[in-house]
């Protein structure tokens, strides 16, 4: 049986609660035609060393939050990255309707890549989890 993750660090659970709680405005996005209710997507996964958080916004913006307190934030000057974030929130668009709104947001456990399913949205009007 493995062991518990260690604790995640201040830092991290700072970035967290403020992804959670941005709006389109606070990062300046609007809505666009790829994109007209989704502005960004949080994925998370545990791992037995502790969850990595992955950003990815409608206007390319990237950042990957290590819950040891490391990670890279705002990595959207980097054409890859910043188009497989644009992409990645279009796909969600797509796929909204399948997504159930979200009331909160635990830390993925051990093994598990989060929303109890797959992914959570960051919607314009409210917070979406992946269909169970």
């Amino acid at each position: 049986m493995s062991e518990a993750p260690p604790q995640p660090a201040e830092t991290y659970l700072q970035l967290r609660i403020r992804i959670f709680g941005l709006t389109p405005e606070d990062v300046g996005i609007t809505p666009s035609e790829e994109a007209p209710q989704v502005w960004g997507v949080v994925m998370e996964a545990g791992y037995e060393a502790g969850s990595a958080t992955l950003v990815s916004l409608a206007d390319g913006t990237t950042s990957l939050y290590y819950s040891t307190g490391g990670g890279m934030l705002g990595r959207g000057d980097y054409t890859p990255i910043s188009e497989a974030s644009r992409a990645l929130v279009a796909q969600a668009e797509i796929d909204l309707p399948r997504f159930s709104k979200a009331v909160d947001y635990p830390l993925p456990e051990v093994g598990q890549v989060h929303c109890p399913d797959l992914f959570r949205f960051v919607h314009c009007i409210s917070r979406h989890h992946g269909p169970s």
